[in-house]
């Protein structure tokens, strides 16, 4: 039987693998101050700005096989708005090495996205040095929610600061005014990289080796304040992009859009394999996935570009297309105009088993919840992992970090998605293509930085963000053919939070680990 919301794998072969080697005792984080300061904001809404001491804790962890002690610093920074006045308080969690000499060890900036999630999601997902403890194949245990070591954090190699986007987790904003600065593409990326020069400035770090890591929406963050820090004199050392969206015309269809359908389609051809739903059925995923890519390029793309004028017997052979790669049937696929969006893929794809599959991992399934009216995008993906995150960020941060502040820990801020804009002025009005795209930032970062490596990391499986749109973004990218070599693209077999799966979690990080060794230039 299969509860609501509970996540299940059907398919030709297991999707995750069990993280290989014994997990780490954890050591009992001795507290810096005998009594760390708590703040005391009035009611835990925005508008409570308040200052709060840090509170630093010491620990010790093995990561990579290398044993080393750690201290954790939990604290915010304000944010000024352009009166003095502060604009908001940004949380964040700092992972520094003990003994390390800080002008030479390399230091790492992490963001979610959303926009309006919490960065707990990279933090306790599988970079930091405790985990969430998910069952084997990724799904979520019956509560209570477990933290575990994370052998396979990247703390071996650089520091970490985890940092909540204004609104979010512990960050909080003033008021009105400030979220009309701040929930806004370029205000956004300006208190990043107040948070990142203040942080550096504070900490003496101007002399380490630099590295901006995001994921999803916070891709598109970190690909825009790589410019914003360039132009500001903060030279930067790499870029991390998990799950990206460095432009949104690649996710995005409109009438003259095709190109999303296009992107989609060897994501699609992996999920179906997966659950044998291709007839024939296909085992080899790396093999079906490179013809689904080579048919969607020289066959479905040109196609699709004769719009209505597609007809008769090439119209025809679309159709068997695309039976084969996605096993949806042919009338679904006339239903559709030859354009599966993602949402129609997950609801078709099982239908006849009841079944809806995943958004953020196309392997995971589960029965449409009683509540679909008012859940019209339910992803079966994230039925139990958003409480799970979030319960172990409280447990976290109050508990083993000694973090004493009276506010709720916002995993995910509906006030800031629904009122955050890509361009300046009213939410209602017209929105510049420019707007909804970093890539221009990012080359920009890269061209007036020879050295910089970019090391954008996907989920084969991921709906949300898939890894094809990411590869066509950075091919399209203008770079000599020197520079271009310095990006490089990582596909694994996972979601969109690729780190929920043990094999992808250690390849992802394997690879972060290799990409900072080589770009820090051997300072560490």
């Amino acid at each position: 039987m299969i509860g609501l919301g509970r996540r299940i794998s059907i398919g030709l072969a297991a999707g995750t693998f069990a993280m290989a080697g014994a997990l780490h005792a954890a050591d009992k984080p001795e507290v810096a101050a005998p009594k760390p300061a708590a703040a005391q904001p009035a009611n835990g809404e925005d508008g409570d700005v308040g200052s709060a001491a840090d509170v630093v804790t010491r620990h010790s962890g093995t990561f990579h096989g290398r044993a080393i002690k750690y201290s954790a610093t939990a604290g915010r920074l304000p944010i000024m708005g352009p009166d003095g006045s502060v604009d908001a308080q940004m949380f964040f969690v700092a992972y520094t090495q003990d003994g390390a000499a800080p002008g030479t060890r390399p230091i790492t900036f992490l963001v979610n996205g959303g926009p309006g999630a919490a960065t707990a999601w990279l933090h306790l997902g599988g970079i930091g040095p405790r985990k969430v403890r998910l069952n084997p194949d990724g799904s979520v245990p019956a509560p209570p929610v477990r933290l575990t070591d994370n052998p396979d954090s990247i703390l071996d190699r650089t520091d970490l600061v985890f940092i909540d986007a204004p609104g979010t987790g512990f960050s909080r904003l003033s008021g009105d005014a400030a979220k009309g600065r701040l929930l806004e593409k370029r205000g956004d990326l300006d208190a990043f990289a107040s948070f990142v020069q203040t942080y550096l400035r504070k900490n003496g770090r101007f002399g380490s080796p630099l590295y901006l890591y995001g994921e999803s929406y916070g891709s598109f963050r970190m690909a825009g304040l790589s410019d914003v820090l360039i132009r500001r004199g903060v030279p930067i050392n790499g870029v991390v992009l998990l799950s990206s969206a460095l432009d949104f015309a690649t996710l995005q269809p409109t009438n003259i859009n095709d190109l999303p359908y296009q992107l989609t389609l060897p994501s699609y051809a992996s999920i179906a394999a997966f659950h044998n739903r291709l007839t024939p059925p296909r085992t080899d995923i790396d093999a079906l996935r490179r013809e689904a890519e080579e048919w969607t390029t020289n066959v479905y793309g040109p196609a699709l570009a004769k719009g209505n004028k597609l007809l008769g017997a090439e119209r025809q052979r679309i159709v068997d297309g695309l039976v084969r790669f996605t096993g949806l049937s042919p009338s679904v696929i006339e239903t559709e105009n030859l354009r599966i969006d993602v949402p129609q893929f997950m609801k078709y794809l099982q239908a006849d088993r009841g079944l809806v599959t995943g958004r953020t991992d196309g392997r995971l399934v589960g029965p449409p919840p009683a509540s679909a009216v008012e859940e019209p995008f339910y992803d079966p993906a994230m039925g139990d992992l958003t409480p799970a995150f979030t319960a172990a960020a409280s447990q976290y941060l109050f508990g083993e970090l000694r973090y004493d502040i009276s506010l709720p820990y916002r995993m995910y801020s509906r006030d800031v998605a629904t009122r955050f804009r890509f361009g300046r002025g009213d939410a209602d009005a017209v929105v510049a293509d420019s707007d909804r795209q970093t890539l221009t930032a990012l080359q920009s970062t890269i061209v007036k930085n020879r050295n910089l490596k970019v090391l954008a990391i996907q989920g084969l499986y991921d709906l949300a963000t898939p890894y094809m749109s990411v590869k066509y973004t950075l091919d399209h990218m203008p770079l000599p053919p020197d520079y271009a070599a310095n990006v490089e693209l990582l596909v694994v077999p996972a979601g969109h939070m690729a780190y929920d799966d043990a094999r992808a979690l250690r390849e992802m990080n394997d690879a972060t680990v290799r990409f900072i060794d080589a770009s820090a230039l051997g300072t560490r």
